[in-house]
């Protein structure tokens, strides 16, 4: 497995965007007229990375219960390489996401078509996301079993 360290403090660092970008999210939805299901299942998207999160942190914090035969099937690279690509993934909808956050003044209308216009940006994220949540169900899998 990974440095401990290393993987926790990336781990760390995702699970204390999430819930930022959840909000992000939320607020863009309650200000959005006739929010996009998209916008949704990308909320719920995040959500389901941070579940994953939080099990890799609970397996990483008892590293001694895992069996290291099944551990030496994760290459520590592999583990680096998608948390590293997560957190990046994270930083930059969080940084997409503030540019979408409600404003009052313009409206619903305004935050309408701005989703609309980033449309494809936010998708890029969550399937950039999805593929990294799939190698992490992976090797959860491999290490629970």
């Amino acid at each position: 497995m990974a440095d401990p360290i290393s993987a926790s403090a990336a781990i760390l660092g995702i699970l204390s965007a999430a819930p930022k970008i959840i909000q992000l999210f939320t607020s863009i939805i309650s200000a959005t007229k006739e929010a996009s299901q998209g916008l949704q299942d990308a909320r719920e998207e995040v959500k389901h990375v941070e579940i994953s999160m939080r099990s890799l942190e609970r397996h990483l914090s008892s590293l001694e219960s895992i069996d290291p035969s099944r551990a030496a099937y994760i290459e520590v690279d592999h583990l680096i390489v998608m948390l590293t690509d997560m957190t990046l993934t994270f930083e930059g909808l969080e940084k997409l996401l503030d540019t979408l956050a409600p404003t009052k003044p313009l409206g619903v209308v305004r935050n309408t078509v701005a989703w609309s216009r980033h449309a494809k940006d936010i998708n890029r994220y969550i399937e950039k996301l999805q593929r990294n949540k799939s190698s992490l169900s992976l090797m959860l899998n491999i290490i629970q079993r």
